[in-house]
C-alpha cells in the first residue's frame, strides 16, 4: 500500500493540514495518521472511504489507480448551488469544506454566505454566528481573490449586516463608518441610525450624502448609455433613457427655485430634440429644443451650484456641485448641436432660431 501511504501524506500536505487536524476530522488519533502515513498501518475500509470522501477523490484514485484531484472548485460550485437553492443540506459541505480548506479565501467566504443565506430563511443566531467567523476569517486571506465582486469593501459590508441580524448595531455601524470611502456605505449608516439609533439627525446627513452620490452615479450612467445608443442610431432608446432621467431630477428640484440640476437637464432636451428630429417627430424635436434653450437660460440668468437647494437634502454646511461645462448656455447649446455633424439638424436649429428671434 506504498501508494496509499504517499497519497495520504501529499493530500494532506497539499491541504495545508497537520496530522492532527486530518486526524480530527477522521475520528481517529494523530498516531494512527502517523502510521498510514509510515507505512506502518493501513487504514480501515472505512476510514478509506471517509478519506477519499474529503479528498474529493473516488476510493481508486486514493489507493493510485487513477489520477488525483482535488477539486476544490468543484467545492465552491456546489456551496454556491446550495446557498441559491437555500439548502441547509450544504452545512455539512461547508464545514468538511473549511476542515479542507481551512486557509482558503473562496472557501471561507462561500461557506460564511451559506450560514449567512441559511440564517436569514431560519432566523437562527447560531448561523449568523458561524457566519460572521468564517466571514471574518476569510478577511485574513482576502489577497488570494481574484474576482472584482468579492473585495475587502463589500465583504465588510456583509459582516456589518451579519452584526446586524445579531443586534449589534454599534459593531455594525463601527464597521461601515471607517469603511465609508466616497460615501459608499452612507445610504445604509442612515438606515441604522434611523431605524436602530433613533438618531434622526446623523440619519439624515447621511442619507443625504448617499442620495447626493447616488444622483451623481446615475447621470453618469445614463450619459454613458446616452453616448452607447447615439452612437447605434438607437434614438426611441435615447429618448426612453433620457425621459426617465429628466423625470427624476425634475423630482428633486424644489419648486420655484434654480438649481443646479437645471445645468445637467437642458443638454438632454437638445439631445432628444436631435433624436426626435431624426426619427421624424419634427414637432416635438423643435419643442424640446426650445424648452432645452430656455432651461439653460434660465440657469444662466441665475446660476445655482449648491447641494443643499435640492429637495431631502439635509446639509448643516454649504456644499456645491462642480463640472467643466460652460455657463453660457447658447454657447454650450451650440457645441451640442455642431458635434451632431447633421447639417439637416443644423438647418433644422437655425430656422427654429430665427422664427424665435
Amino acid at each position: 500500500m506504498i501508494a496509499l501511504r504517499d497519497n495520504i501524506k501529499r493530500l494532506r500536505k497539499e491541504n495545508k493540514l497537520t496530522q492532527e487536524a486530518l486526524a480530527e476530522v477522521l475520528g481517529v488519533t494523530a498516531g494512527a495518521v502517523y502510521k498510514w502515513e509510515r507505512g506502518l498501518a493501513t487504514p480501515e475500509l472505512n476510514i478509506i472511504i471517509a478519506l477519499a470522501d474529503f479528498f474529493d477523490l473516488s476510493v481508486d484514485a486514493l489507493l493510485g489507480y487513477e489520477a488525483q484531484s482535488n477539486n476544490k472548485s468543484a467545492i465552491i460550485k456546489r456551496l454556491e448551488k446550495y446557498t441559491s437553492d437555500k439548502d441547509e443540506a450544504g452545512l455539512t459541505e461547508a464545514e468538511k469544506a473549511v476542515s479542507k480548506y481551512p486557509n482558503s479565501f473562496d472557501v471561507l467566504y462561500k461557506a460564511g454566505k451559506h450560514y449567512f443565506c441559511c440564517g436569514l430563511k431560519n432566523q437562527d443566531k447560531n448561523y449568523y454566528k458561524r457566519a460572521l467567523e468564517l466571514m471574518q476569517k476569510s478577511l485574513i486571506f482576502i489577497d488570494q481573490s481574484t474576482g472584482t465582486d468579492n473585495n475587502e469593501f463589500k465583504i465588510k459590508s456583509e459582516i456589518a449586516m451579519v452584526h446586524l441580524k445579531l443586534n449589534q448595531a454599534d459593531a455594525a455601524l463601527k464597521i461601515l463608518m471607517e469603511n465609508n470611502a466616497d460615501h459608499i456605505f452612507s445610504d445604509l449608516i442612515g438606515v441604522i441610525f434611523a431605524t436602530e439609533k433613533k438618531n434622526y439627525e446623523e440619519a439624515s446627513k447621511n442619507l443625504s450624502e448617499s442620495l447626493i452620490n447616488l444622483t451623481v452615479k446615475l447621470i453618469r450612467t445614463v450619459t454613458g448609455f446616452v453616448n452607447l445608443y447615439m452612437d447605434k442610431s438607437e434614438y426611441n432608446k435615447t429618448i426612453e433613457i433620457i425621459t426617465w432621467l429628466n423625470t427624476l431630477l425634475f423630482g428633486l428640484q424644489k419648486d420655484e427655485q434654480p438649481s443646479y440640476l437645471q445645468k445637467i437637464r437642458y443638454p438632454l432636451f437638445i439631445i432628444m430634440s436631435y433624436c426626435y428630429f431624426r426619427t421624424g417627430q419634427i414637432a416635438l424635436a423643435e419643442e424640446h429644443y426650445s424648452m432645452g434653450l430656455k432651461l439653460g437660460e434660465s440657469f444662466e440668468k441665475s446660476p445655482d451650484y449648491s447641494i443643499t437647494n435640492l429637495k431631502f437634502v439635509d446639509f448643516k454646511e454649504e456644499n456645491s456641485f462642480y463640472d467643466d461645462l460652460s455657463e453660457n448656455a447658447q454657447a454650450t447649446v451650440k457645441e451640442l448641436v455642431k458635434g451632431f455633424k447633421d447639417e439637416k439638424f443644423i438647418d433644422f436649429v437655425e430656422g427654429i432660431t430665427e422664427y424665435e428671434n
